[in-house]
């Protein structure tokens, strides 16, 4: 099972899309004449994957006997305060703060091992050795957990909404909201 949840920025459209196995996809809409992105090749915009990361694992309640599945129940993208996006994602038992941002991966290159010679060393003059340089490769979004609210709930989380004040949340279960 899946969902789709969208989130409009100043920046760009956020897509999120969830699965079973506690796997969030988050895709970007860039939207058409922004500066430095070419033509479009669609007349919405280009689409592309912004990032995947795993939100949940699999865990057990050795009170209850219980084990609780890594399925994502919800996602909510909260309010925009900086240059990052964050989002809100559950399960049926933990609520988890994500902070998701632009990051720049650099590749090493030249590193002068063409080959090794006897006893594992390189075998290239020292006068020829150069310095390994860093090369921008590309630049993608990276999640990070900002916290972990768990234990909050004893029956299974329903929902979570933000709070009109753009800085707490609402969760709810079957018989209490917190």
């Amino acid at each position: 099972t899946s969902s789709l949840l969208w989130s409009s920025t100043s920046l760009a459209n956020f897509l999120a899309d969830w699965r079973r196995g506690g796997r969030v996809v988050i895709i970007r809409r860039m939207p058409v004449g922004r500066p430095g992105v070419g033509p479009s090749r669609s007349p919405g915009g280009d689409y592309k994957l912004y990032t995947e990361f795993q939100s949940h694992e699999p865990e057990f309640d050795c009170l209850k006997s219980l084990e609780i599945e890594e399925k994502i129940n919800q996602i909510r993208f909260c309010p925009e305060r900086s240059d990052a996006l964050f989002l809100l994602t559950t399960n049926d038992k933990t609520v988890k703060l994500w902070k998701v941002q632009e990051r720049k991966v650099k590749r090493v290159s030249s590193l002068n091992l063409p080959g090794a010679g006897p006893l594992g060393r390189p075998t290239i003059p020292i006068r020829e050795l150069r310095v390994p340089q860093l090369i921008p490769e590309r630049s993608g979004g990276a999640a990070t957990p900002r916290r972990t609210y768990a234990n909050a709930h004893a029956y299974l989380i329903n929902s979570i909404s933000n709070n009109s004040d753009g800085e707490s949340f609402l969760s709810a279960d079957d018989l209490r909201i917190n």
